[in-house]
């Protein structure tokens, strides 16, 4: 089963495509919106790029990382970007799940119950080498 993990942020947006049946990682990737750009053909081109992607890909489940709200929540345009990820999984009829998770808390978690870091479980280290990246696939991973 090919699960896309995003976490997305105010600018851009992190994700990767794992592949549950093997436990590894098939691709990573990044998504800019760039706030210099006008906001609404950023959205357009968010939409485009995933209607694209997930068909390309095969990607049965889309996991986002959901944003939270509050007084130090997440900006304006990260819910935008939650809604078009969901308005493209309805389009292609590809499931999502937006996981609403502490993720430094999910990571610690991960460890006990797998015996390790979830860049080694998923056998590729080197390409989940940034905190954003493992992230993304603990998000798909969790969410799957």
């Amino acid at each position: 089963m090919m699960i896309l993990g995003v976490c997305p942020s105010a600018n851009s947006a992190i994700w990767v495509l794992i592949d549950k049946g093997n436990n590894n990682v098939s691709e990573v990737g990044k998504i800019d919106y760039p706030a210099t750009k006008d906001e609404s053909q950023n959205l357009i081109d968010v939409l485009e790029y995933l209607k694209t992607f997930v068909v390309d890909k095969k990607v049965e489940l889309v996991c986002v990382h959901k944003a939270t709200g509050g007084l130090h929540g997440a900006s304006g345009m990260r819910f935008k970007i939650e809604g078009v990820i969901q308005i493209c999984c309805r389009i292609r009829g590809v499931g999502c799940s937006l996981v609403s998770v502490q993720i430094k808390k999910q990571h610690v978690k991960f460890e006990k119950e797998n015996g390790n870091d979830i860049s080694i479980v998923l056998g590729n280290g080197a390409v989940l080498s940034s905190q954003g990246k493992k992230d993304a696939a603990l998000i798909a991973w969790l969410g799957a």
